[in-house]
């Protein structure tokens, strides 16, 4: 099962909104998984910052390799 950027900061979002609610004692509980959440968001981030760095590489060798076509 594949979870989408939007649901990682949708679920970090959410926690951190219910750690606001708790004690300190009781927030230390969730800091965990609140650090995974982060994590988890920033590497999603990275993957779609690289999948679009790609793919714009890709158009400009595909421009480089195309016909220059002559104005007729």
């Amino acid at each position: 099962m594949s979870v989408t950027l939007a649901e990682l900061i949708e679920a970090r979002d959410g926690l951190a909104v219910i750690m606001s609610y708790c004690d300190d004692e009781e927030a230390s509980l969730y800091v965990p998984i609140f650090e995974r959440l982060e994590r988890e968001v920033e590497a999603a981030e990275a993957k779609q910052d690289a999948l679009a760095r790609a793919r714009q590489l890709a158009k400009k060798q595909q421009a480089l390799r195309a016909p220059a076509t002559k104005p007729g």
